[in-house]
């Protein structure tokens, strides 16, 4: 009976274990019949969807002229910004040995940069875009958001 419980514990704390290291890269957004995007999808309330166009403002939309999609960085949408304590090397290639091209830093207190994702590999980097050039950051060094800030 030990040994079970034992088991079972050891694979709890797996399963918490990669859950804390999975990142976050899609997200539900509501978008316009035309397809352009509103903000987060909050929630439906009647015949509205809420929607987050910010941190700090709520609006409601009506259902008849709007549509939940999900956004991934797997398909080259959203952002990638550093973060604090961080510093993210940008390479030329997403290869660890490749011309690091730039780092993000972000001071303590700053806003941080938003860079247009262009994609997510099954590998962990993301492709981004800069000045034109197509950039590779590591998916551990820095977040994703479907908005810029």
């Amino acid at each position: 009976m030990k040994r079970i419980f034992l088991f079972f514990l050891g694979l709890l704390m797996c399963s918490l274990s990669f859950a804390q290291q999975t990142k976050r890269v899609y997200a539900k957004m509501v978008a316009g019949n035309d397809d352009k995007v509103v903000g987060r999808y909050l929630g439906t309330h009647a015949q509205n969807f809420r929607v987050g166009v910010n941190d700090t403002t709520e609006i409601e939309v009506s259902k008849a002229d709007h549509k939940v999609v999900t956004y991934t960085a797997y398909k080259g949408q959203g952002f990638v910004y550093g973060v604090n304590k961080v510093v993210a090397k940008v390479h030329t290639r997403d290869d660890g040995n490749s011309p690091v091209a730039f780092q993000i830093k972000v001071a303590k207190g700053a806003k941080a940069v938003c860079y247009p994702c262009a994609g997510l590999d099954k590998y962990g980097w993301f492709k981004i875009r800069v000045d034109g050039k197509s950039l590779y950051v590591r998916e551990e060094e820095v977040e994703w958001t479907p908005l810029a800030f």
